[in-house]
């Protein structure tokens, strides 16, 4: 299942694609990467992969106004251990849920939502009850019990609802068949006779895909493979089965063999049911997502909204509207991505599917924080962490908490950046996606520093280290090697990552440790002047302008250095980070104080005079200020902020 909603859904498996990941951009000591604009397209490619949900054919439910309008079925229980029957838990309970949707119109949790908020459970059945009532909201709760004896099976079904309980049975020669028949028990008991009748359960073909989608349900990806490989090859080339096999391979990891899989289907497209369809194109598109192709993922997933059409499953619909949206917003195509996000909400909520609308929010505080509206990032993203938390979506809750991460580090609140990181580094630690998992390792790496946990971020980065050298990684240990003291290290690093990238990061970067080695190479100058100029990105602007005026300023050009930090300064005005605009702040105030231009000095200090008692680098900007006016009761407060801050960091003044 390839969960993709929007793209880089945590659902869908938002995944920052590894095609991408040298393009992650992150944020080190408030100097925001240049790649801001990558840094945003994979966290929301990464958010669609991970927040959609599972690429089924739902037919579209009634619009559901309220929670109690939304059915719940649990798991089925058995009555003994047989192995040979374990994937009815799930497979049956999937069944009944599809049968209960699509035959009697109920709007019905869909059953990879029941089994996330389970996974954690261990309780008695009063329990399970109870929680799945409590998280979901919803007034009815259909619990299924699996029987098996001599010659057949019975599966009971207890309804549980705010009019009371009620019992239903079915029985028949396989599980299935006894549950077609519990559930259309059920229907007329409420009043849902189902429009068109199912006189047989699934032929074997049906029996083995649900068998693998409760392989997949259940997160046993061994198990999915293994159904597969003990079908026949002519089961085996059903486009039913196809679909599936290549999001399986999709979530594995295995891209390019996912692709082949979803373009030899789409050879045949016409030839497919409209649900094959649409899965296909959206296939196609997640591996679009995955290669960072945005104008492709967009063309995909279009296609798979034609192909549904205004009749086509709600859930599907609404992966296809968020994975658009995603695929927009990578390209800053904004009121485009918005109006699909909007769209995906109404049909995720019509598919009763609310994790999926929580997915939307993330999407939403991705987009919003790319727009430098951070207020309503954060928003966004606390009400998506919420309803992940109540449903024990943990790729999601994982990739929603790198985002809120992101921003709160965006707004210059390092603590803030920490607390949410580490809940998501904990969360990382039971996931098997491995770029989400890498994105959570390196910025939480990025904040260690930050925060000057050193040895914690060097720890992190070595653990990390083979996972391939990216940009990210790249920068991450020049920062390490400024931060231990090791300045020669750290110029042979950022010699070798401008060489690679010539960006305005890797531009700041190399200044840096240059002056940090106290280098007078005029070659470091030469490169530092030729980066190219970035065209549409102010915050590459920014941290270019940076970059010459330290350099100049290190090399006794105090007229041209002045003209450099203020022309940095002026384009933090709009479209940058708080952090980046503290940074350049932060920086300038150093140079003016050395220069004894206190005046200017002090009006930029008031600036970041908020900042002062939770960021280092405000807190000692502060100190040197106060120090040079002479001023003992201001500066004695901003060395307790500095020590406070310092961490492993030596909260030394320069003399």
């Amino acid at each position: 299942d390839i969960r993709i909603a929007s793209p880089l859904s945590p659902a869908t498996d938002m995944p920052a694609l590894p095609g991408v990941a040298d393009a992650h951009g992150r944020k080190r000591h408030g100097q925001p990467s240049v790649r801001a604009a990558a840094a945003f397209t994979l966290l929301l490619a990464l958010s669609a992969v991970l927040l959609a949900a599972w690429w089924r054919h739902l037919p579209a439910p009634p619009r559901s106004d309220t929670a109690a309008d939304l059915v719940v079925v649990a798991p089925v229980m058995l009555e003994s251990n047989d192995v040979e029957a374990a994937w009815i838990r799930l497979g049956v309970m999937d069944y009944i849920a599809s049968r209960l949707r699509d035959q009697g119109g109920l709007t019905v949790l869909p059953s990879q939502r029941v089994v996330g908020l389970l996974v954690e459970g261990n309780g008695s059945e009063l329990d399970s009850r109870n929680h799945l009532l409590k998280a979901t909201g919803a007034a009815t709760l259909v619990e299924p019990l699996a029987h098996r004896y001599e010659g057949g099976w019975r599966i009971s079904l207890m309804l549980h609802a705010r009019s009371g309980r009620h019992g239903v049975n079915g029985a028949g020669d396989t599980p299935l068949a006894a549950a077609g028949r519990a559930s259309d028990a059920l229907l007329a008991y409420l009043g849902r006779a189902p429009a068109i009748t199912r006189a047989t359960a699934p032929d074997p073909l049906g029996e083995n895909v649900l068998r693998l989608d409760a392989a997949m349900l259940g997160g046993d990806l061994g198990e999915a493979r293994n159904v597969i490989a003990g079908m026949s090859e002519s089961m085996r080339g059903n486009p039913l089965l196809r679909v599936r096999e290549g999001q399986l391979l999709f979530r594995g990891g295995r891209i390019d063999e996912a692709e082949k899989m979803f373009a030899a289907l789409e050879a045949q497209l016409v030839e497919l049911p409209v649900d094959v369809q649409a899965q296909t194109l959206m296939g196609l598109g997640a591996v679009a997502v995955r290669r960072a192709d945005f104008a492709g993922a967009e063309l995909r997933y279009a296609e798979a909204l034609a192909a549904l059409g205004s009749q086509g499953s709600q859930e599907l619909s609404g992966n296809g509207y968020s994975g658009r949206g995603v695929a927009r917003a990578a390209q800053r195509k904004f009121d485009l991505a918005l109006a699909d996000f909007s769209r995906a909400r109404i049909a995720l909520e019509r598919a009763g599917d609310v994790p999926g609308v929580a997915s939307i929010d993330t999407n939403l505080g991705l987009l919003e924080s790319r727009r430098g509206q951070w207020t309503q990032a954060l928003q966004a993203f606390d009400r998506a962490i919420g309803i992940f938390e109540r449903y024990g979506v943990n790729d999601s809750l994982a990739a929603s908490l790198l985002g809120k991460s992101r921003a709160q580090l965006a707004l210059v609140d390092p603590a803030g950046a920490l607390a949410t990181s580490v809940r998501a580094s904990t969360l990382a630690q039971k996931l098997e996606n491995p770029v989400l998992t890498g994105n959570i390792a390196e910025l939480h790496a990025d904040i260690l520093l930050r925060t000057g946990s050193i040895a914690a971020a060097s720890t992190l980065l070595e653990r990390d280290r083979n996972d391939g050298d990216t940009a990210n990684s790249r920068e991450l240990r020049i920062e390490l090697e400024l931060a231990r003291g090791n300045s020669q290290a750290a110029l042979a690093l950022a010699r070798n990552n401008h060489a690679a990238m010539a960006t305005g990061r890797a531009a700041l970067l190399l200044a840096r440790a240059g002056l940090a080695s106290g280098s007078d190479d005029d070659s470091l100058g030469h490169a530092i002047e030729a980066t190219p100029e970035p065209v549409d990105d102010a915050q590459a602007a920014a941290s270019l302008e940076l970059a010459r005026a330290l350099w100049l300023a290190a090399h006794d050009e105090p007229v041209r250095a002045t003209e450099s930090f203020e022309r940095a300064l002026a384009r933090t005005d709009r479209d940058v980070d708080p952090d980046l605009r503290v940074d350049v702040i932060c920086r300038y105030i150093d140079f003016l104080v050395a220069g004894r231009h206190l005046d200017r000095a002090s009006e930029l200090a008031g600036q970041i005079a908020g900042y002062a008692d939770r960021d280092y680098r405000a807190a000692r900007a502060s100190a040197l200020l106060y120090r040079a006016l002479g001023d003992p009761a201001p500066l004695a407060t901003a060395q307790i902020h500095l020590r406070t801050l310092a961490g492993e960091r030596e909260p030394t003044l320069p003399h």
